[in-house]
């Protein structure tokens, strides 16, 4: 996958992929997602795991 890259010519979005996660890892997520839109979710974990975890483990 080995590709050379014109960082300036990146789209904004790429452009900010990259500076998170670096050059391989920005292409791997354009390969396995490009044309998807994603909606991420403001809170990192689902509440209802969180309960039943809590419950589990504190029973």
């Amino acid at each position: 996958m080995e590709q050379d890259i014109d960082y300036e010519a990146l789209h904004p979005s790429y452009k900010a992929l990259w500076d998170l996660v670096g050059k391989e890892n920005t292409l791997k997520i354009y390969e396995n997602f490009r044309g998807t839109q994603l909606q991420l979710p403001m809170r990192l974990y689902e509440r209802n795991a969180l309960l039943k975890q809590y419950y589990v483990v504190k029973i």
